[in-house]
């Protein structure tokens, strides 16, 4: 399996590592600086020109050890969440459009 970590530190630019295997969760770890955690919502991320699906993991105990607010990574996720709201609501306008159809209503915009 080949695969990218897009690794963002605080006060830096993201900086890309391939790997050619999954990594290991110690790997992981390593990179995060300790305990790893999912970052809720943060699914996808704008790649270059490409927004594709991904796992987002931080330093479980970041808050706790006073670590730097990542600003960058804050960013992509504030982004991750108002790509996922857009598509929710589509599907949500989608759904209400075709029960109206249905039932012989009109649409909602």
């Amino acid at each position: 399996m080949r695969g990218t970590l897009l690794v963002f530190q605080p006060h830096a630019l993201p900086h890309v590592r391939e790997f050619s295997q999954p990594p290991t969760q110690k790997e992981v770890q390593a990179v995060v600086g300790g305990d790893l955690q999912v970052v809720p919502g943060f699914c996808t991320i704008r790649y270059g020109a490409v927004v594709m699906d991904c796992v987002a993991l931080c330093n479980a105990n970041g808050k706790l050890k006073g670590l730097a607010m990542n600003d960058l990574a804050t960013i992509a996720w504030k982004e991750a969440l108002r790509r996922a709201v857009e598509a929710w609501a589509m599907a949500l306008r989608s759904n209400a459009n075709r029960s109206a159809g249905r039932n012989g209503r009109s649409s909602v915009r």
